[in-house]
């Protein structure tokens, strides 16, 4: 499935990531009250050719790794992603997108165990113009669609928006993006308005709980 649109080296340094990570956990943890679906301690995903997947929130020096998932990025999935055809993340777009606050802003990687490679984001963003909205996007690498990544990272996004107070989630989606519609649909998301080419999907956070089981059969990607 393509995204959906607004949609180390040495022991000691690896030690101590990981030891950082895990702080990072407890205090989302906290925040659930109670254990994190979104970072619990083993936190992953084993796919079906045995890739280990870690999943983790994105961190400040995740430039280069994001980078490198945009350049895995087909020309026809950065078009779904941003709604336009875009050849580079700009400096001050990767920026944007890993400097964040992990409040109005969060997102979490899917990290590729055998290097470390992140092969996947999910992310919310707060909406300046509305109290208690937010935008949720996702992107996966186009070798890695329909494993289940795209769903995993759903899941811990919606569940760290509600957990932080927002009331609704955003989606926007190309109308010919079947997949990415489909999986906002098994998420409880339904269309609130159109223009043209694109849908505009909304989530009420409040109305109901994430149902993990169901969201999780089929896989998405």
């Amino acid at each position: 499935m393509a995204p959906l649109a607004r949609v180390e080296s040495g022991h000691s340094p690896r030690r101590a990531a990981h030891a950082s990570d895990h702080t990072r956990c407890a205090l989302i943890a906290m925040t659930f009250h109670g254990p994190s679906a979104a970072c619990a301690a083993n936190d992953g995903l084993v796919l079906a050719d045995g890739t280990q997947l870690l999943f983790r929130p994105l961190r400040t020096d995740d430039r280069v790794g994001l980078a490198a998932l945009f350049a895995r990025l087909t020309p026809e999935s950065r078009y779904r992603r941003f709604l336009s055809p875009k050849r580079e993340l700009l400096p001050r777009e990767l920026t944007h997108l890993t400097d964040i606050d992990h409040l109005e802003h969060e997102a979490f990687a899917a990290i590729d165990r055998r290097d470390s490679s992140i092969v996947g984001v999910g992310r919310y963003v707060r909406q300046a113009n509305r109290a208690g909205v937010a935008e949720i996007s996702v992107e996966v690498a186009d070798e890695l669609h329909g494993k289940g990544i795209g769903t995993a990272l759903t899941e811990r996004v919606v569940r760290q928006a509600r957990a932080n107070g927002f009331a609704t989630l955003t989606a926007t989606a190309l109308r010919e993006n079947r997949p990415a519609r489909a999986l906002l649909r098994r998420f409880d998301f339904h269309a609130h308005r159109s223009a043209g080419s694109v849908i505009e999907l909304e989530l009420e956070l409040g109305r109901r709980r994430l149902n993990p089981a169901r969201n999780f059969a089929p896989p998405a990607r």
